[in-house]
């Protein structure tokens, strides 16, 4: 896949005078982002930064029961005792595997090794490096015909009544190729969580991601940066595919701006459009058309 400079820019500075407490929170983001980038190619330091920073973020949260019947709105770091829910008619799953944050910084090193993304700072990158993370670690990029029904029939097959432990372990689905929104958006809250990014974790009813669709059941994240507020959509990506094969040429992640009156919308339980932008290339990835469609995402109700 072709890693592009392009979409939101997010790391230009804000003009907005945020209150001191949202000020400390990306002060924090970019310490962490500093303290990140100087061990980077120090995997031993950069090993114990992250066990003490895992041990800090789970000592300041708690265990919690998370899904669309539970929880529905997180704006913490998921404990890996968490038992985060797909369906309340199946073993939840636990964000247990450390070597999750491993895979990031994996990524983080590809990009700072690529010609075309060295000089940029790391905070411009964090979203393609979440998002690529996450495709990663899962092994797939989106949904196909067969995603679902898979998904399903794993948590089937792993859902017992007399299962014990009753939950799963995130590392059972590793590069599966089969996980979902639930999964998807539950690991990005983490992996932002960890770099110190003010993230919320939405568990909502009411989406709409095709226009030709009903509303329904979807997991994603709001972002909160110097730019201000953010809808991230790790399991729906912005695509660029070649025309009449749907070969996936490349993709960039799935940010949408919102207002500070959009996100207390959602919060409260309202609804907000965005529009979405895919393209449509020939062979040689030149671009042909532009296609534009609106999503609708939902908050908690």
């Amino acid at each position: 896949m072709n890693w592009t400079w392009n979409w939101y820019n997010i790391e230009m500075e804000s003009k907005s005078n945020w209150p001191t407490q949202e000020n400390n929170k990306q002060e924090e983001y970019e310490e962490i982002l500093s303290e990140i980038e100087k061990n980077l190619y120090h995997p031993e330091k950069l090993k114990g930064w992250t066990k003490k920073r895992l041990i800090e973020l789970k000592n300041k949260s708690e265990p919690l029961q998370i899904g669309f019947n539970y929880k529905r709105w997180c704006s913490d770091f998921i404990h890996s005792e968490s038992e985060t829910y797909r369906s309340m008619w199946v073993d939840p799953f636990r964000i247990d595997d450390d070597s999750l944050y491993e895979e990031m910084f994996s990524v983080m090193k590809d990009f700072k090794d690529n010609p075309s993304w060295k000089n940029k700072p790391l905070r411009s990158m964090m979203p393609y490096v979440i998002q690529h993370t996450i495709v990663k670690y899962f092994g797939n990029l989106t949904a196909s015909v067969n995603t679902e029904a898979n998904n399903q029939e794993f948590y089937k097959a792993h859902s017992a009544d007399d299962s014990f432990p009753a939950h799963i372990s995130l590392k059972e689905l590793k590069e599966k190729g089969i996980a979902v929104c639930a999964e998807k958006a539950a690991v990005a809250q983490n992996l932002t969580s960890i770099l110190g990014l003010e993230s919320n974790l939405v568990m909502s009813s009411n989406c709409k991601l095709l226009p030709e669709e009903k509303e329904e059941l979807h997991a994603f994240n709001i972002w909160h940066t110097k730019k201000g507020y953010f809808i991230f959509d790790p399991t729906n990506p912005m695509l660029k595919m070649e025309k009449d094969t749907n070969t996936i040429k490349s993709y960039n992640p799935a940010i949408y701006p919102i207002s500070k009156d959009d996100f207390k919308k959602i919060k409260d339980g309202g609804v907000v459009s965005v529009q979405n932008e895919d393209i449509v290339c020939d062979s040689k990835g030149n671009i042909l058309e532009k296609k534009i469609a609106e999503r609708i995402y939902g908050g908690p109700n």
